[in-house]
């Protein structure tokens, strides 16, 4: 499945620091996160939790929702 984001918006995107903060967490999941109890960091993902406890904020400031 190919997504096609502009560059103009691809740009706005990574324009907040949050944002490019999780890029540099899941860039080393294992390294960032502890163990997951049901999954794996790397097949699974990331526990949105565990993004909002190292950007200290709350759900809804969750960059992408």
């Amino acid at each position: 499945m190919a997504i096609h984001v502009d560059i103009e918006t691809g740009l706005k995107a990574l324009a907040s620091d949050k944002r490019l903060y999780v890029l540099e967490l899941l860039k080393d999941p294992v390294g960032n996160f502890p163990p997951q109890v049901d999954g794996d960091l790397i097949a699974d993902g990331v526990c949105a939790n565990w993004l909002t406890e190292r950007l200290e904020v709350s759900n809804p400031q969750l960059p992408g929702t």
